[in-house]
């Protein structure tokens, strides 16, 4: 199953740097790979420190690497936690490694897809936690929960009630014009 996945997403990046998709088509296209995980070859091209958020927090603070995928015709975006800053800043340009990595998103403006590396055993198993659904019995809310229910039917309510009064108030003569 991992490795007709992996298949799969790499063709589906082969393509994608032959066609371009609209964003809407792109979102599709990989929306059954999302947290897909699995061993990639990869060839070191580059790498630059990560600023700001990343779309995994626990990328903030480390690199993304650009990188050429095994014998698939693609590069990508690798994201590096902290941990591994010092692992980033010694590769040099073609080195080869692997890594277990999780598809997290399409970047459409490089027009690479982007994968965070796990770092260990337990960062996979965290990834694929199962969390069984509550039932009703279960489902008792806290104080908060309670309070934004509240605010979520405050909010519909006031969507619901016209923000302008339905009647029109007459324009009479001895109300003043508007310059």
């Amino acid at each position: 199953m991992v490795m007709k996945k992996k298949s799969e997403l790499m063709k589906a990046l082969e393509e994608l740097t032959e066609n371009r998709l609209l964003s809407s088509e792109v979102e599709a296209l990989f929306e059954p790979y999302q947290d897909a995980v699995f061993p990639l070859s990869l060839s070191f091209v580059s790498a630059e420190r990560s600023f700001g958020s990343q779309k995994d927090e626990k990328y903030n603070g480390g690199y993304k690497a650009i990188c050429d995928a095994e014998k698939w015709d693609v590069k990508l975006s690798l994201l590096f936690g902290p941990e591994d800053n010092e692992l980033v800043e010694s590769f040099e340009p073609g080195q080869d490694f692997e890594a277990n990595v999780r598809f997290i998103d399409y970047d459409a403006l490089y027009q690479r897809a982007i994968f965070g590396k796990l770092g260990s055993e337990a960062d996979q198993s965290e990834e694929h936690e199962v969390i069984s659904p509550t039932t009703d019995e279960e489902a008792v809310p806290t104080g908060e929960e309670n309070e934004l229910e509240m605010v979520q039917e405050k909010v519909v309510t006031a969507q619901e009630e016209p923000l302008i009064s339905e009647t029109k108030s007459p324009v009479t003569e001895s109300d003043p014009e508007i310059p």
